[in-house]
């Protein structure tokens, strides 16, 4: 069976919207207890697999959450988001995308 399931939680959205996805899966995680839970670390898809249920992680396709501020970004790490890419397809403040005309 399946222990645990990459979710991208954002692909382009700011802190406070980041904060809103991260309460729409809160009470997913409520609703559904018997079947899901958040994963934090390794320890947790253990833990998923011993109960039945499914561990989900969390992840963004770029770094828009934690907007310009650095320390946002272990903030995200303890509410859960485990993945970060640099960049999607459009530039962010640390990567250039796909789509760029121009490197940056």
């Amino acid at each position: 069976g399946v222990d645990a399931v990459h979710a991208t939680l954002v692909y382009h959205e700011n802190c406070r919207e980041t904060l809103l996805r991260f309460g729409e899966w809160q009470r997913r995680f409520e609703e559904h207890s018997d079947l899901i839970m958040p994963v934090f670390e390794a320890s947790d898809i253990e833990l998923a697999r011993e109960t039945n249920r499914v561990g989900i992680f969390f992840g963004a396709q770029n770094c828009s959450p934690i907007e310009d501020d650095i320390d946002l970004v272990a903030i995200m790490r303890r509410l859960g988001l485990l993945i970060m890419q640099l960049t999607y397809n459009n530039q962010s403040l640390l990567a250039c995308g796909c789509y760029e005309a121009e490197d940056s």
